[in-house]
């Protein structure tokens, strides 16, 4: 079993990027390594109720 988390473009779904490991680490560990594929201006929205979604100032 691993972890996997993915970034994902909501229009045309696309990947962006993409970070797996170790299921026993918390998502909260592997999560900062996704963002270098953000931009300023992008939104990313979580899946998790207790995550907030976040803006980047743009």
């Amino acid at each position: 079993m691993l972890r996997l988390l993915a970034v994902m473009a909501c229009g045309t779904r696309t990947v962006v990027d993409v970070v797996s490991g170790s299921l026993r680490v918390a998502e909260t560990v592997y999560a900062p390594r996704l963002f270098g594929c953000l931009r300023r201006g992008m939104l990313l929205a979580t899946d998790k109720p207790r995550s907030a979604f976040h803006i980047l100032p743009g």
